[in-house]
């Protein structure tokens, strides 16, 4: 075996081993997760967090529905009026307007039209670990 073939060899195993490292700790990772996210306290505080959330969104759907409804009605006005473009939409008395392009959602909706905290949550890279379902 020449010295050349001997130093591949070697990096090779090398490379394996850091792989092997690599795959052994994220699989404890993963299990430490687990554990973590599977504990009662963690889940009781979970779902405090997706009831403050629920009830935020409903109180914040209800204080920005003015808005949407003056939305709504600007965009039905434009429909009829076939004005292309932008629609100007009043926020208030002195608080200007803003332009939103016609056929839009204005952002406090998302595109079911409710209020992104009722909407329900993104639960993040780690919501497999408890379902037990993989990405």
């Amino acid at each position: 075996m020449s010295a050349g073939e001997h130093k591949a060899g070697e990096q090779h195993v090398r490379d394996a081993v850091r792989r092997h490292a690599r795959t052994r700790a994220f699989t404890e990772a993963e299990d430490v997760i687990s554990a973590v996210l599977s504990d009662p306290g963690v889940q009781e505080a979970r779902e405090q967090v997706e009831a403050a959330e629920t009830e935020m969104g409903t109180e914040l759907s209800a204080r920005l529905q003015p808005f949407q409804d003056r939305y709504d009605l600007a965009v039905a006005k434009a429909t009829r009026t076939g004005s292309p473009g932008s629609v100007r939409v009043s926020t208030g008395a002195g608080a200007g307007s803003a332009s939103c392009p016609t056929g839009t959602r204005p952002r406090w909706r998302n595109r079911t039209g409710a209020a992104p905290a009722k909407a329900g949550r993104s639960r993040g890279w780690a919501a497999h670990l408890t379902t037990g379902e993989r990405r």
